[in-house]
């Protein structure tokens, strides 16, 4: 709990848009910029062709389609309840339960984040920055997950990439110091060291990379 009252005011971005997008679609970074701004705000299709001329809706929907994808890691979770289980039915309740309104706010108030349905936060909830911030990725009407977890990454399955390459920088006594921001004991995990050692080991490893998954 002590590591998540740190980054409780950590903010989530939304996917990032290249500016080769708008180049695609025939329109300067400045209207690029406004596009993004409007599909953000949910304004409707014909909304944003009258803001921004020479729009249509496929190339409006290039730029949603590539604004409504997010990162998670809820492709490697699951249920299950085992054919032996002597609780068959109290599982299935447990499980429905989980699902209602009151589990999922029981859930959010615990772990700080959502399940994966739409949930409209009513008043009690625990509502961070960090919680508006997932709830705004999330809040598209049709939101594209992708999941970087090995096992349901073809790329980094065959190339046996990680999801972080140092195994230890994902642990709870790193993972303060980083949320700081600030050196722990050696070597020293802060996040700019991490960034450069992670971006130093893919492109160290880039052509390994590229000979496990041409063939896929």
């Amino acid at each position: 709990r002590d590591y998540f009252d740190y980054g409780k005011n950590i903010k989530m971005i939304g996917a990032p848009i290249l500016s080769v997008i708008g180049e695609e679609i025939g329109i300067s970074d400045a209207q690029l910029h406004t596009l993004v701004e409007m599909i953000d705000a949910h304004k409707s299709h014909a909304e944003i062709i009258a803001a921004i001329p020479g729009l249509d809706d496929a190339k409006i929907d290039r730029v949603y389609n590539a604004r409504c994808v997010y990162d998670s890691i809820g492709g490697a979770h699951g249920m299950a309840i085992p054919s032996y289980a002597d609780a068959k039915d109290a599982a299935k309740l447990f499980i429905r339960f989980l699902y209602s309104n009151d589990g999922c706010r029981i859930f959010r108030n615990n772990t700080f984040t959502n399940l994966p349905i739409k949930y409209q936060t009513q008043e009690g909830d625990t509502n961070t920055p960090y919680q508006q911030s997932l709830d705004k990725i999330q809040d598209y009407d049709n939101p594209q997950m992708v999941t970087t977890a090995s096992p349901f990454n073809n790329v980094r399955s065959v190339a046996q990439i990680f999801l972080f390459n140092v195994q230890a920088w994902s642990h709870p006594v790193t993972f303060k110091s980083i949320m700081l921001d600030k050196a722990s004991s050696s070597p020293a995990f802060s996040a700019e060291y991490i960034y450069t050692e992670e971006a130093k080991y893919v492109k160290t490893n880039w052509s390994k990379y590229m000979t496990f998954t041409t063939w896929l």
